[in-house]
């Protein structure tokens, strides 16, 4: 009756047949194309896991220098984890501390820090362009002062594209004699 059925709609039994072998056929594909990728993403899985603890050092030397420099010596010593969560070893106690326990200002100078590093790492240039979009919202003068000191250093060796809605940082820069060029967006 079956059959009978299926020719009368117009689909023979072997057309069913060859479509369900074609199907059976394409899964058989898919789930090998699915356990090579699940291969694939353990092994990058792995591989990347041994490039971030190759990495550390060398990200947790930079960013220390870095922010070292911006916190005028009050912190030297900071470790990334191969996550890539930040501590500080703490000046007066010398207790590894977690970047959360530190005020809001000097957690921007480490998120700075660290992009400043990253990015010099991962680019492997002498020189390339550096954007900043309102990333000292949070410092107070000093640090302000401290990091644009520091985007003097860098400015050597990279343009840095600085974006404001505030004048804290022109004139923190006139202030300290940096050269730079304003171009002002009118809204």
């Amino acid at each position: 009756k079956e059959i009978n059925l299926r020719q009368r709609e117009g689909r023979p039994t072997y057309v069913i047949e060859e479509e369900l072998v074609k199907e059976q056929a394409e899964k058989q594909m898919l789930e090998d194309a699915k356990d090579a990728l699940d291969q694939a993403i353990s092994s990058l899985e792995t591989l990347s896991l041994n490039m971030r603890r190759e990495f550390a050092p060398v990200l947790n030397e930079r960013v220390g220098q870095i922010l070292e420099e911006i916190t005028d010596g009050r912190y030297v010593d900071v470790r990334v984890s191969p996550d890539l969560e930040m501590s500080v070893i703490h000046p007066r106690s010398e207790n590894q501390a977690p970047i959360e326990a530190l005020s809001a200002g000097t957690v921007d100078q480490c998120y700075f820090a660290i992009r400043v590093a990253i990015a010099e790492l991962i680019t492997n240039k002498d020189s390339f362009p550096l954007f900043l979009d309102d990333s000292f919202a949070q410092y107070d003068d000093n640090r302000l002062k401290q990091v644009l000191k520091v985007i003097d250093g860098l400015s050597s060796r990279h343009q840095i594209i600085l974006f404001s809605c505030q004048g804290r940082e022109r004139r923190m820069a006139k202030q300290l004699g940096l050269k730079y060029n304003l171009i002002e967006l009118s809204v």
